[in-house]
């Protein structure tokens, strides 16, 4: 994925035998031959996200804009890829006719970096934040209608790394948020992104025995990332990439 840091969803599924690289093999083939850019290119152009209306916020000091910009042009190139392999990873979880496999998935070798690990800050955990950030993520949370997750998207969390940028955030898009604007959007992200997913389901669907053995649970999890997070970051995302890239 091109990313220096590993979000929330790979690392609960990094804790399952075989979950990540069985999520991560469906799309790897389309990742690298390039299908899985045109699909996010048709996913972002059909959106129309230029259209959502950029609502003014104090201007962050240059240092702190262009960390604020970095964090989230690598979201914007991840996530819009996210929500479509686990959207097909989904659809072989909720699959009947899925069965258990003892056949373990390739581990895929580490490749190169194409940026370094320190490109961006390093991800804070919640309740190291003060408390005034915290009510912030919470609430842009609970406007995104992410009641009853647990989730506080981690897009946000790496911003409470820019002095004063989860403010700009918040002033850029809670107002979209609640007038249902953002939401318009989200729609045209899931349809474009379950149609990019149909082709990387394979005939045969084969799960990792440990990830069989759990795909009701591994199931809810990864539907409140690909359901209900994930297409609504990506709107959000690209809001964010006009405050923050003006």
């Amino acid at each position: 994925m091109r990313v220096p840091f590993v979000n929330l969803i790979h690392r609960y599924l990094a804790t399952i035998p075989g979950a990540l690289e069985y999520a991560w093999s469906l799309g790897r083939e389309a990742c690298i031959d390039g299908r899985l850019d045109g699909w996010v290119a048709t996913m972002i152009a059909g959106a129309k996200l230029g259209d959502i209306t950029v609502y003014a916020a104090p201007r962050l000091p240059e240092g702190t804009r262009e960390t604020a910009q970095r964090i989230v042009e690598i979201y914007n190139r991840q996530n819009p890829r996210n929500i479509i392999i686990f959207s097909a990873f989904l659809t072989i979880l909720r699959d009947a006719g899925a069965h258990a496999s003892d056949v373990a998935p390739p581990r895929l070798p580490a490749r190169k970096r194409s940026m370094r690990a320190d490109t961006i800050p390093e991800l804070p955990k919640f309740g190291d934040l003060d408390e005034q950030t915290r009510a912030l993520l919470s609430e842009l949370a609970a406007l995104q209608r992410l009641e009853g997750t647990g989730l506080v998207p981690s897009l946000y969390l790496h911003l409470a790394t820019a002095p004063g940028a989860v403010a700009v955030a918040y002033e850029a898009i809670a107002k979209s948020l609640r007038d249902g604007v953002i939401f318009d959007r989200v729609e045209s992200v899931r349809a474009s992104a379950d149609a990019a997913a149909c082709q990387l389901i394979p005939a045969v669907r084969a799960l990792p025995s440990a990830t069989y053995d759990r795909r009701a649970e591994i199931a809810q999890v990864v539907a409140s990332f690909a359901e209900r997070a994930i297409p609504s970051m990506v709107v959000i995302g690209h809001v964010l990439a006009r405050q923050f890239g003006e």
